[in-house]
This record gives structure tokens, C-alpha cells and sequence, in this order.
């Protein structure tokens, strides 16, 4: 689709959580990384992709930095941001008790293990996190994820950094400003973790 007039870029608020959760499921479902995490499709699986992010939404709504897209008073796309100096979250449930929960103690120590070798000498992301953005399918192709990410920028206006296991998205951050500084083997080997920053310089 093509640029929609009716997009409306603005701060998420907690009423706000529920929603996202649920579009972030949706839209990222068939993410590398989420497809490595969660390979049963079943009819719980979207469900469980949004608990997974139940915990980081609350938080980055509450005490991080989030943008919601809306279409005509619907919400159709989320980005969430961990700013330098975000307050660590002590409310429970903890997410690495969730995490076990949802994929059990050895594929969840599979995933932090992989996680952890994929990031190895990796350069450290200076500024503000992009931990997720997700647009809804039927809207995508409209700019919406541009305008989230701008936003954000604009908003922060210090470096910022990604990490992404979608190919696809490489050239989407790289258009944003973006520089690729690391690439690793995830999932297995099933695809490659990519992280890219972005200076404040940067147009």
C-alpha cells in the first residue's frame, strides 16, 4: 500500500499495552529469531510470542520510550526504545522465569547460549536500544515503520543502535541512517544476527 495520509505517529501510554502486545505478536511471528524460539505452529503460538514481549512492553511504555501507529483509532504499529539510564524493572514476573516457562530450561538455555555467542565481539551499542518495532502486515508498504523509527530518533537525539536477525531489514536501518558493525551466526545457523548504529549525524 502506499503512503497513508491517516497514519498518526504518537507516544504509547499504558492503555496502550495490550494492543501492542498483541501486534507485535502478529507482525513479528514470522521473525527469524521468533521462528527459531517458537517452530510449533499451533493455535497457542501467537499467544506465547505475546507473552514473550508482555514483560518489554510494560516496561518500555512505563519507563523506556514507545511510539504507537494508528490508523483511524487503530493501533497497527509499535516501536519501543531502551534509552541510556532506563531504570532496571524489579516487577515480577521476572522475565527470565518467563522465558523458561515458555520454552522450557534446555531450549531456553539453547537461546540465551546462542544470544550470547552471537553478540561475542560485537562493538558496543552506544545511545538508545530499538529493542522491537513491528508494523501490522495489511499495513505495511506505507512508510509506517520509517515514521516509528524517526520519531524515535527525533525524540532521542543521541546515537542509537539495532540489532536485527531479518535480512530484509538490513537495508531498511541502512536507509535510516543505520551502519552495519556486526554479523554473526543465530538460530542455529538458520540466520545471521546483524547489528547497525547510527550516529547523531546521521540524516
Amino acid at each position: 500500500m502506499g503512503e497513508d495520509a491517516g497514519i498518526e505517529i504518537t507516544c504509547a501510554t499504558m492503555a496502550d499495552v495490550p494492543s501492542i502486545r498483541t501486534v507485535l505478536a502478529g507482525a513479528l511471528s514470522d521473525d527469524p529469531m521468533l521462528t527459531w524460539m517458537f517452530p510449533v505452529r499451533d493455535e497457542r503460538r501467537l499467544s506465547r510470542i505475546a507473552l514473550f514481549f508482555s514483560r518489554q512492553v510494560e516496561r518500555l511504555v512505563a519507563h523506556g520510550l514507545a511510539h504507537r501507529a494508528t490508523v483511524g483509532g487503530a493501533l497497527v504499529g509499535a516501536a519501543l526504545w531502551i534509552p541510556e539510564g532506563t531504570p532496571r524493572d524489579d516487577a515480577l514476573p521476572d522475565p527470565r522465569d518467563l522465558m523458561h516457562l515458555l520454552l522450557g530450561e534446555q531450549r531456553n538455555q539453547e537461546v540465551i547460549e546462542d544470544f550470547t555467542r552471537a553478540r561475542s565481539g560485537a562493538p558496543s551499542g552506544d545511545g538508545a536500544y530499538l529493542a522491537t518495532l513491528g508494523v501490522r502486515e495489511d499495513h505495511r508498504g506505507a512508510g509506517i515503520g520509517a515514521r516509528l523509527v524517526r520519531a524515535g530518533l527525533e525524540s532521542l537525539r543521541c546515537p542509537a543502535w539495532v540489532e536485527s536477525t531479518e535480512p530484509r531489514n538490513v537495508l531498511f536501518y541502512e536507509r535510516l541512517g543505520f551502519q552495519v558493525v556486526h554479523e554473526a551466526p543465530f538460530a542455529g545457523g538458520t540466520t545471521t544476527m546483524t547489528r547497525l548504529v547510527r550516529d547523531t549525524m546521521a540524516t
